[in-house]
């Protein structure tokens, strides 16, 4: 076996850096937001935190925003697992990483290995815990002009209800009139979704 050695300022590098292809699950109100403004809302550091001894800090560093993603294609894998599979559609948007890199700091996180105050979290062995997170650091809320970002919206359709398909399928063509239109794709699937 040939060992490979590695500089440390490459393994700061590597550690200072997007994955290639990242995906971010989100709810229609989300999407809805996304595609009509051509633009992404970035979370406040501190926002979700209040209640646990963690320091948002200690991941973002001194960004007051951020934006998360998965590695993690699979939605049975990960937070989307569990957080963002409502009972009308699961979104998960793929983004592009190196040229989200171009405009943006981001790493890797490893959110898990951190300690809570309640029992909120649960088995870190877990499938559902597997996260996979890099996170986008900016000084900045909004991420404009998204569609540079962003190669694919994945919509799968959870539901079989007639009233829910309808208007799913009049919100997914409303959204196909905005700039981001022409990168949603529909399913019906689970598996295909997943593949």
């Amino acid at each position: 076996m040939k060992k490979i050695i590695l500089k440390e300022s490459k393994l700061t590098l590597l550690s200072e850096s997007f994955s290639q292809v990242l995906y971010h699950y989100t709810d229609e109100d989300g999407l809805y937001d996304i595609c009509k403004n051509n633009a992404i809302q970035l979370t406040p550091a501190n926002k979700y935190y209040t209640n646990y001894t963690i320091n948002d800090k200690n991941i973002n560093g001194d960004y007051p925003y951020y934006l998360s993603f998965t590695r993690q294609r699979n939605s049975n894998m990960g937070y989307a697992s569990w957080k963002f599979q409502s009972s009308l559609a699961t979104i998960r948007i793929t983004f592009d990483g190196d040229k989200l890199q171009y405009n943006y700091k981001g790493e890797p996180v490893d959110y898990f290995k951190r300690k809570s105050k309640s029992n909120i979290f649960r088995n870190p062995n877990d499938a559902a815990f597997v996260q996979s997170e890099d996170r986008l650091f900016s000084n900045q809320p909004v991420i404009k002009n998204a569609d540079k970002y962003i190669t694919k919206i994945e919509i799968l359709l959870n539901n079989n209800d007639e009233e829910d398909i309808q208007w799913l399928k009049e919100f997914i063509n409303e959204l196909k009139q905005t700039k981001l239109g022409n990168k949603i794709i529909t399913y019906t699937n689970i598996n295909d979704f997943n593949k």
